[in-house]
């Protein structure tokens, strides 16, 4: 239900964001503590990567951290739930050669078909092999979507056949 009001919200343009700086790190590693127990009752682990060596401003930047969590969170459970036990979950923050920051969150599981790689972001739709019973309406990368537009960011994803599997975040 949550999610479909929030659905509801960002397509007619009312949601309301809380634009601040703030460091998207900060966000991923929130966000990683958060979940590292769930991923770990699946036999999976998280890795957090970054840069250290890379200055904290090219990881600042002026967003709704709440809105950019709710991303995170969502692609990562999404990693959980299609991961394959035992298999790795890197969150990897970098800042783009462009001056825009971003981060990929990559897994090993089921993967999707190349040709329904655009169609994953669409409202009510799923990769036909998500579609297990493993839960979901198809809302959340949507949302995902609709949330990083708003923020004039881009997202989108690569699978290959091996079941790995990388979806970007790009912010200004």
């Amino acid at each position: 239900l949550n999610d479909l009001l929030d659905l509801s919200l960002l397509e007619s343009g009312k949601m309301n964001y809380n634009f601040q700086s703030g460091n998207l790190v900060e966000v991923i590693q929130q966000v990683a503590n958060e979940l590292r127990n769930v991923a770990s009752e699946r036999s999976l682990s998280f890795e957090v990567i970054y840069d250290p060596n890379v200055p904290v401003e090219s990881f600042v930047g002026v967003f709704d951290s709440s809105r950019i969590g709710q991303v995170v969170r969502n692609l990562v459970s999404n990693a959980i739930k299609f991961s394959d036990q035992g298999t790795v979950i890197r969150i990897t923050a970098n800042p783009s050669s462009s001056g825009k920051m971003g981060f990929i969150v990559s897994n090993r599981g089921i993967g999707i078909l190349e040709s329904e790689l655009d169609s994953i972001f669409d409202k009510f739709s799923q990769s036909s092999k998500t579609q297990t019973g493993a839960g979901g309406k198809g809302m959340g990368l949507a949302i995902c979507k609709e949330i990083i537009e708003q923020h004039e960011g881009r997202i989108w994803a690569k699978s290959d056949p091996s079941g790995q599997t990388e979806f970007f975040v790009e912010l200004p």
